[in-house]
């Protein structure tokens, strides 16, 4: 049985400048229930994720706990220990330990001012074996994988035994098998009565987990339901504004002639790798984690060196050492950790945008800064980029709207050949559209698309061909001549070539 509220949210308001990212916003969080947050990237869910955490103190609305409304200054003071956040980067320090980052700035010690090492790494195994994290509290945090980290993260929330616990995005680098651990801790602190917020775009783990979902639209809580009474199709309804019938766009078949050509290469992750791909196609590439796909394209891409093996395109062999290498040969690359690999942070989305293209805009070594203007401008428009001009800076777009910048990059450019590693990774079902809808561009337009996708109903919805590779080798190559996930599936998990 749900019971009392925990914490109540009561016309949240917030502004950036002429921008409003939240307006209105009101929900609550009952004891023992797990409440998720659904909306489209640019909803305003991280700026609620955000105002929770103390990071943003100027706000409108009341917060209020347990019957007491919060204020401002208890909030950055006090509340911090009643509400622990887990947010979508990890605020963890790379060359600390597990135990570290979990108990920094509380580390106990001695009367001398020495740390009391043991104390702590006793403790921290205490915490991570109630919360069935099987990790080496002494290790360090460089040396773990991105979903080990977000363990980390959750146990480092928990460790202040905070009584509302706030998820965001934390299943978007775990693997299935980490995800079924942290679903099961999520049930248990349900069961001791917490309360939980989880906001994730997959819709099929909040009809999984969560007892409510409020769903945010434009800033707005358009609607809060017992997922019990509402399915995906009514979600994604409420999070666009209007019915929403396909999740992909018709694939266009408009293959040509022959762009490019891998002939046997190596590198590090994958051997002997042979495939082609055409203008007005797009190669999907199907494989499990560890098969070398990321390597693959980075490779191509001139971002790791080649062993062995040759690049052809339009019949002719080139040479790509570097990623510049690529650039010139129109060879572009969106890579999947766009905010790593991809994003400039403390540059405006104009320069974001045009970096890898100065040469377009440049004349005797000066900058056509309206040029840029324009062509930011009409990317901004085109790919429906929610801003406030494009000298915002880009760390202060939503992921959706970054992932849109790093496209228009390319899209601006000269290319030919587009590189997409996991091109729609943690984005919402109207951002993956606007995605789908660009990769039908640049097949119209001629160029030729390689994509990596773990998600095989995207795979096979957008590709007119799959390549699947197993350990490093490619196992199979398929016409998607109503191909279906099963025969993939047993191609990614095949160790014998089958071309």
């Amino acid at each position: 049985m749900l019971s009392k509220a925990i914490l109540q949210l009561e016309r949240i308001g917030k502004s950036f400048g002429p921008t409003r990212a939240l307006q209105d916003v009101s929900f609550d969080i009952l004891e023992g229930e797990i409440h998720a947050i659904l909306g489209q990237n640019g909803a305003g869910k991280s700026t609620l994720v955000n105002i929770l955490d103390s990071v943003f103190s100027e706000f409108e609305g009341k917060i209020i706990f347990r019957g007491h409304e919060v204020s401002r200054r208890e909030m950055k003071e006090q509340f911090r220990t009643k509400l622990g956040v887990v947010h979508q980067e990890f605020p963890l320090i790379p060359h600390l330990s597990v135990a570290e980052n979990i108990y920094l700035g509380e580390l106990t010690k001695r009367k001398n001012g020495y740390i009391e090492w043991n104390k702590i790494y006793e403790k921290a195994a205490q915490l991570l074996d109630t919360l069935k994290i099987h990790l080496d509290v002494q290790a360090k945090i460089i040396a773990l994988s991105a979903g080990e980290r977000q363990l980390v993260s959750i146990a480092r929330a928990l460790a202040k035994n905070p009584e509302v616990l706030v998820f965001d995005e934390a299943t978007s680098t775990l693997t299935d098998n980490e995800v079924e651990i942290l679903f099961e801790l999520l049930n248990r602190l349900k069961a001791n009565g917490r309360g939980i917020i989880f906001i994730s775009h997959k819709i099929e783990e909040i009809l999984q987990l969560a007892d409510r979902v409020t769903i945010l639209r434009d800033g707005m809580s358009v609607g809060t339901k017992k997922t019990s009474e509402i399915d995906r199709y009514e979600m994604i309804s409420l999070m666009a504004g209007r019915t929403v019938e396909n999740q992909f766009p018709p694939r266009l078949h408009c293959a040509g002639d022959e762009m490019l050509r891998i002939e046997n290469l190596s590198g590090e992750a994958f051997q002997n790798c042979s495939f082609a791909v055409r203008s007005g196609e797009v190669l999907g590439i199907a494989g499990l984690v560890g098969s070398g796909r990321p390597e693959l394209l980075k490779t191509i891409f001139g971002a790791m060196r080649a062993k062995n093996g040759s690049i052809w395109l339009d019949g002719k062999q080139i040479s790509i050492r570097k990623p510049l290498d690529a650039i010139q040969a129109g060879i572009y690359f969106v890579p999947s950790e766009r905010r790593k690999e991809g994003v400039f942070q403390q540059m405006s989305i104009r320069d974001n945008l045009t970096i890898s293209m100065l040469r377009n805009y440049s004349r005797a070594g000066w900058i056509d800064q309206a040029k840029e203007q324009e062509v930011a401008g009409e990317y901004i428009e085109k790919l429906k980029i929610k801003t406030t001009g494009d000298t915002q800076l880009i760390k202060e777009l939503s992921g959706g709207n970054q992932q849109k910048v790093i496209i228009s990059r390319w899209l601006s450019g000269t290319g030919r050949v587009f590189l997409f590693d996991e091109p729609t990774r943690g984005l919402d079902v109207g951002v993956k559209y606007d995605v789908y809808e660009l990769i039908n561009q640049i097949k119209q337009s001629g160029g030729a698309v390689i994509m990596v996708s773990s998600e095989l109903p995207e795979l096979l919805a957008m590709s007119d061909r799959v390549i699947t590779m197993y350990e490093g080798k490619v196992t199979a190559e398929m016409d998607n001549d109503n191909l279906d996930q099963e025969t993939v599936l047993e191609s990614m998990m095949n160790p014998v070539r089958e071309i």
